[in-house]
């Protein structure tokens, strides 16, 4: 269960009768009983439909959390 989610950094691309909209997440989520910090970015597609926008498309990907402190992930 999502417990808080905030929104950041958002930018919005609009390219004709579609937008892209990126931004990053900070979620707070429960899952068995257990609260956990979720970082990540998401990318969502919008069309325009009607006078109004659709929304197409969402990805989330999770920011893994030595990327978070500035440091670079390992290739391991």
């Amino acid at each position: 269960m999502y417990r808080e989610v905030r929104r950041s950094d958002e930018t919005i691309t609009e390219l004709g009768d579609a937008a892209l909209v990126s931004n990053q997440l900070d979620m707070t989520v429960v899952f068995n009983g257990d609260v956990h910090p979720v970082h990540s970015t998401a990318l969502s597609v919008w069309a325009k439909s009607g006078g109004g926008w659709l929304l197409i498309a969402v990805q989330s990907t999770a920011i893994p959390e030595t990327t978070q402190k500035g440091d670079k992930p390992s290739s391991s």
